[in-house]
């Protein structure tokens, strides 16, 4: 009896210890599906925070830094300062002798603001008139156009052009001047011109060249 009783007790206690084995052994592998469950549950996380960037235009990090090159290697736009008409005509006084030369007085008839080599920035333009020295502009000793262009609000004088006679510019836009030359009839009075071709002229080289 007593045999019996001892076989019994061994026998529970190996089957406690087999339960407690394969307890113990679903429970590690619970514990593996749970690490290998939140490892993609991570990932997917990340990917969906990827894809969250993307949408709302956030550049990863590999295109910031290439972005960052990119600024550090180009210039920043250039800023257009702004102009007056009395900038110009200051800025023609300033070189008024040397746009006179020697024999000849020379004043502004018009000035325009505009951009003229298409740098973004307005440039001045000025229509003179001129006579021959003392004579108070009663004899006429030519005109032109005196060209300044914008450095960074400083009006620089390029020169002048002075190949287009009886040209009366009206207007700069897109980077172009436009104007008509006057021109005599036969019956007209030395006052009034009355043959008008409209001219466009296109700034090269600190000269201009007539454009269609």
């Amino acid at each position: 009896m007593t045999n019996n009783r001892t076989k019994l007790f061994f026998n529970w206690i190996a089957l406690i210890l087999t339960a407690s084995s394969i307890l113990l052994s679903c429970q590690s592998q619970n514990e593996q599906k749970e690490k290998e469950l939140l490892q993609k549950e991570n990932e997917l996380l990340k990917k969906e925070n990827e894809l969250l960037q993307k949408e709302n235009g956030q550049p990863s990090k590999s295109v910031d830094k290439k972005s960052n090159n990119d600024n550090l290697n180009t210039s920043p736009p250039k800023q257009s300062v702004s102009i007056t008409k009395a900038d110009i005509e200051k800025a023609f006084n300033e070189n008024q002798s040397q746009i006179e030369g020697d024999g000849r007085d020379c004043w502004t008839v018009n000035s325009f603001i505009g951009d003229l080599n298409s740098d973004g920035a307005n440039d001045g333009l000025i229509h003179f008139g001129c006579g021959i020295k003392g004579n108070m502009g009663n004899a006429s000793a030519g005109s032109g156009l005196a060209i300044f262009l914008n450095n960074n609000g400083t009006l620089v004088y390029q020169g002048t052009d002075e190949n287009f006679v009886d040209f009366v510019p009206s207007k700069i836009s897109a980077g172009l001047v436009y104007g008509e030359i006057l021109e005599y009839g036969p019956d007209d009075a030395r006052c009034c011109p009355s043959i008008k071709t409209k001219v466009r002229l296109k700034l090269v080289n600190n000269g201009f060249v007539k454009v269609n």
